[in-house]
């Protein structure tokens, strides 16, 4: 990874998939000066009607086993819920730290399709649950991972709707080649911005987002 010049300090929220690229980001970024608000969550793949649905060959095939393994450890789950229960206190925690930009890597498609890729695991979101990231004022969500293409180019064709309808950035994937090498820019007061961009080093582990504030 090539080190970058940064500018002022920022106060950046960087929501990481677990993968060591995305960890090295918020590191060169700690580096750099920035005070860099780093976490890793699991977004529930749950439809409207509340049902929770994963596709995979093996034992696995429907994400709510991973919902009753989580209540047999921890109790009773909520099924009705509103967008920002997934964030738990991390919202109040992100008011706290008050941070000028939040990035995450989007580890999932947003798509109503039936028909998913033949690769094993398969993520969906559905687009009606979008509001969970606008509930925690997401700015850019980072696209180039191993499950944007989870239901094909119909699927991210209604990821990238979703998330422009909700005013959510994207960096990282796109209609054309062109779109997918388009930097995410976030402009903050007193002249700053903050710039994401997307590169995938290889298929096995999330993809690297590098951002510069300037």
């Amino acid at each position: 990874t090539t080190r970058r010049r940064f500018g002022a300090n920022m106060k950046i929220l960087l929501g990481l998939s677990g993968g060591v690229d995305s960890s090295v980001a918020a590191a060169l970024l700690r580096e750099a000066g920035h005070d860099v608000t780093a976490f890793t969550l699991l977004l529930g793949h749950a439809d409207p009607d509340g049902v929770h649905r994963c596709c995979r060959p093996s034992d696995v095939r429907d994400a709510r086993d991973y919902v009753a393994l989580a209540e047999r450890a921890s109790g009773p789950i909520p099924r009705a819920v509103d967008a920002a229960y997934i964030w738990g206190n991390a919202l109040a925690e992100l008011e706290r730290a008050a941070p000028e930009a939040r990035i995450i890597n989007l580890e999932t498609s947003i798509t109503r399709s039936e028909s998913p890729e033949p690769k094993g695991i398969n993520y969906r979101m559905h687009p009606a649950n979008a509001a969970c990231l606008t509930a925690a004022r997401i700015d850019i969500c980072a696209l180039a991972n191993n499950h944007v293409l989870d239901y094909g180019a119909a699927g991210l064709e209604e990821t990238l709707a979703t998330l422009a309808a909700a005013g959510v950035k994207t960096a990282g994937a796109g209609r054309n080649r062109t779109e997918a090498q388009r930097p995410a820019i976030i402009d903050r007061p007193g002249g700053q911005r903050v710039t994401a961009t997307r590169t995938a080093p290889h298929f096995a582990s999330a993809s690297m987002c590098k951002i510069k504030a300037s």
